[in-house]
């Protein structure tokens, strides 16, 4: 079930017979045709869920607090958000209950396709809390679905659209492939559970995903940009990694990695984004490939950070040569749209601006779920304390939900205050700090100053070695 105190909802779920009650919490089992209660301020809407089931990898293994998929019999209204499949997202690991929240908003506002809604919403089962969730649309592909592409498979084995997920790790219980640089790409929409090899149409729609995600791959790895910008959308690319690094997800390129196939326009786009519970300081972890942790505010992950060697589609297309058809690279590309779209939208996350589209303050968010928090936090004790694993920010925090609110606006304004510099779009003052970062795996670092200037150099780390040489190369500073 779901409620709402003003601007919460209350959902309330009842589900008959010992033997349902025992399959709720078994992921692989699912109950059907329960009574369920959405409650908000407008009043009562009782409906008939058509299924509940279990969902998530890590969240569901490692928590108490488990999350859940809920479809209903029609397209229904929860919180303002409008869908007939649902997950309810438990944000276990995230201490303030927001992350998700503002990264799916935040994608929304910057024009990342497909960015799913959401509303923060109090959960019961049988007349007992399980705490403050939110209902997002679930992550399929159809015409009234969060991909509103139609899935248009039933009456063609090939040239239909289609939804995959790029999983290293979560995927032996679905229907996958294993691509030529061995990601496991598992099959999301059409459904292919049943998937038998022996089926004529069943294989022929297998094989024709598969070689279709192939030539994705084979432009990332193997061509240049021009090549990537035929078969993938670029606007989506860049703006899927400015989300992925911005929030230095740890989970970004390796699994709920999503790309789009539309297959009118026969391109790829990569959306939707998901799973940012992990998202702007909220774990501390070191990917392959990368010198800093997740958790540290500066560093470049989604860039560079690698599975077996091989850089993640996400940041590969830093990784090749050439330019666009209109002669940009990469990297002008993200430095564009950082500035123009990112930039902005950062302003109004940090309450220097008003609200705009989907996107609020941080402080507009957790203040939205003050009771919730407090109630969830009746029932459930703290995963853990983000702030506590805080490494690279010179502050201590309170170990309580304010403290973790303040490391999460904290960490926010360091990390895109960091972001800036790298995109060489600050204007705080004329002094610049500039990061060097042997994530690119240089062996000597060169800092050069031309004309009859000097540019001061802080050195936050390491010792470096700085001197001026003349026309020839010759030292004359140390």
């Amino acid at each position: 079930a779901f409620l709402l105190e003003k601007e919460q909802v209350k959902i309330l779920q009842d589900i008959d017979s010992t033997q349902k009650k025992e399959n709720i919490q078994n992921k692989e089992n699912s109950v059907e045709d329960s009574a369920c209660a959405i409650v908000d301020e407008n009043g009562t809407l009782d409906t008939t869920l058509k299924k509940i089931k279990g969902r998530g990898n890590t969240n569901w293994k490692e928590t108490d607090k488990k999350p859940f998929n809920l479809t209903f019999y029609d397209k229904t209204n929860i919180g303002g958000v409008t869908d007939k499949k649902f997950s309810f997202v438990s944000n276990a690991k995230d201490s303030t209950l927001v992350r998700n929240s503002i990264m799916y908003d935040l994608a929304f506002n910057v024009g990342s396709p497909y960015a799913p809604d959401q509303s923060f919403v109090d959960f019961y089962v049988n007349g007992v809390y399980r705490g403050s969730y939110i209902a997002c649309q679930k992550i399929d592909l159809g015409k009234n679905s969060v991909v509103s592409l139609k899935d248009n498979s039933d009456d063609m084995d090939t040239g239909f659209n289609f939804l995959v997920e790029v999983d290293v790790w979560n995927y032996k219980s679905d229907v996958y492939f294993v691509s030529d640089k061995g990601y496991h790409v598992v099959l999301k929409t059409p459904d292919l559970d049943d998937y038998i090899e022996t089926d004529p149409s069943m294989k022929a729609k297998y094989d024709y995903i598969q070689n279709t995600y192939q030539k994705l791959e084979d432009a990332l790895y193997e061509g240049t940009l021009e090549d990537i910008e035929k078969i993938c959308d670029l606007e989506s690319l860049a703006s899927q990694y400015l989300l992925q690094e911005f929030g230095k997800n740890c989970d970004g390129g390796y699994t709920s990695t999503f790309f789009t196939y539309n297959a009118e326009e026969e391109k790829f786009y990569a959306a939707p984004l998901w799973d940012c519970d992990s998202d702007l300081g909220a774990v501390d972890c070191v990917r392959d490939g990368c010198s800093t942790s997740t958790i540290d505010h500066t560093g470049w992950i989604t860039r560079i950070a690698e599975y077996e060697n091989t850089v993640n589609p996400y940041g590969q297309a830093f990784h090749v040569a050439g330019k666009t058809s209109d002669g940009k690279t990469f990297e002008e590309i993200c430095t564009k749209m950082w500035q123009d779209k990112f930039m902005p939208m950062i302003d109004i996350l940090l309450g220097n601006s008003e609200p705009s589209g989907r996107l609020q303050s941080i402080d507009e968010y957790t203040s939205s779920i003050e009771k919730s928090s407090y109630n969830n936090y009746v029932m459930w004790d703290f995963m853990w304390l983000c702030a506590q694993k805080n490494k690279s920010l010179n502050q201590k925090y309170t170990k309580d939900l304010a403290g973790e609110i303040q490391y999460l606006k904290d960490w926010t304004k360091e990390r895109a205050k960091w972001m800036s510099y790298m995109y060489g779009t600050s204007t705080e003052s004329e002094e610049r700090t500039v990061y060097f970062t042997t994530d690119l795996k240089w062996h000597n670092l060169h800092l050069y100053a031309w004309n009859d200037t000097f540019v001061p150099v802080k050195w936050p780390g390491e010792k470096v070695e700085t001197y001026i040489t003349d026309e020839n190369g010759n030292k004359i500073y140390e």
